[in-house]
């Protein structure tokens, strides 16, 4: 299953990229968008590294807070949510909805899931207009909060080392059960998807989201086409002479 989990990443990354791409130039395009996103985005840097950065429970209970998000999303219950101060957290679930797939996205979900943003933005498109410019600050801060987190907790993260965890249990992190590959396309390719939605329910409301998903298949099958075209007319002489 890591093998066909890194295969589906690998085909949404070129459709994704152009359709995050996409939708951020639509924001850059538009001053009512770009300048709130900015000051929340620049607020943020400044509330991460004063604040938030060492306050190991909050980062801690964004991390588990993603892992329940992408279980329920998969249609599992959670029975247990921990969080603690320095050793860390864990949730416990149960169902099997989605499989060995669904336990490979909610193991690398808080590697690219933006929880906080994703949340939000959903509430937008039933903001009042008066209230949009201070809504996308917000947004902004939770967008910066996310990337700066990320890339924390990532690198330290990235390692096929073993720990304790919060139930006194020996075990890897979430990338050294995952494997490197695997968690590195995974975390490529779903980023760009869950920015770009984002970016696209900000300019355009629910509306986007087809849209966003469509032009992202299109993408990918557009970067992708040529190369299997290519790799058919290699196979095809050889399958000819076997049969």
């Amino acid at each position: 299953m890591k093998f066909l989990f890194s295969l589906l990443s690998l085909i949404i990354i070129p459709g994704a990229a152009i359709a995050c791409w996409t939708g951020f130039s639509l924001i850059l395009a538009s001053q009512s968008l770009w300048v709130p996103l900015g000051i929340g985005m620049g607020a943020g840097v400044v509330l991460y590294f004063l604040v938030l950065r060492e306050t190991h429970w909050f980062t801690t209970f964004d991390h588990e807070l993603t892992h329940a998000l992408m279980a329920l999303i998969f249609l599992r219950r959670i029975k247990r949510f921990v969080v603690t101060g320095r050793h860390g957290g864990f949730i416990v679930q149960s169902g099997s909805f989605g499989g060995k797939f669904g336990d490979l996205m909610i193991t690398t979900a808080p590697y690219f899931l933006p929880t906080f943003t994703l949340v939000a933005v959903f509430f937008r498109p039933v903001t009042e207009q008066k209230y949009l410019f201070y809504f996308d600050i917000f947004l902004g801060i939770t967008m910066m909060y996310h990337l700066l987190s990320t890339a924390k907790e990532t690198k330290e993260n990235w390692s096929n080392r073993y720990f304790k965890d919060a139930e006194g249990d020996t075990g890897k992190t979430d990338i050294g059960k995952t494997g490197y590959i695997a968690s590195f396309l995974s975390i490529v390719a779903f980023t760009f998807l869950f920015y770009g939605l984002i970016f696209y329910l900000i300019c355009y409301g629910y509306p986007g989201i087809w849209p966003f998903f469509k032009f992202m298949a299109i993408s990918s099958f557009g970067v992708i086409k040529p190369f299997t075209v290519y790799l058919a007319g290699l196979v095809k002489p050889v399958l000819d002479r076997i049969f």
